[in-house]
Parts: structure tokens; sequence; C-alpha cells
């Protein structure tokens, strides 16, 4: 189950900023602002929210030097 409706819709305006800001990078050869660590926090912390959506249960993100982990 989705944890938010019309999700497409609602964050089209962030993708195409999201490819802008990748292209932009990709032509001026620059390193993007937000780097693979942030990157993998985001997802740890999208993981925990989708366990705890599907377990009903809070989850907890403990901060692990540069990672993160969550535990149910």
């Amino acid at each position: 189950r989705d944890a938010v409706s019309g999700f497409e819709e609602r964050f089209h305006g962030a993708y195409q900023r999201e490819l802008s800001a990748f292209l932009d990078c990709v032509i001026k050869q620059r390193s993007p602002e937000i780097g693979i660590t942030e990157g993998l926090r985001s997802l740890e912390i999208a993981l925990a929210a989708t366990e705890s959506l599907r377990t009903g249960t809070p989850v907890t993100v403990i901060a692990a030097g540069p990672s993160c982990f969550f535990m149910s």
C-alpha cells in the first residue's frame, strides 16, 4: 500500500528540480550538493517509515557514523 496517495502528482515539481540539478552537474562537471551519505540516510529513514507503516508500530532510526540503521 502506498504511504501517500498521488505521490507522482504531489512531488512532480520536486522531480523536475532534481532532474534539472542532475543535468546541471553533468553539463558543468561538478559534484552534486547532496552526496551519497545523505542519500543513504534518506533511504534508511524512508525504509524505516515503510516498516512502521507495515507493522503499525514506531521504528527507531539510529545514527551510526556516516550511516544509519533502523530497529523495529
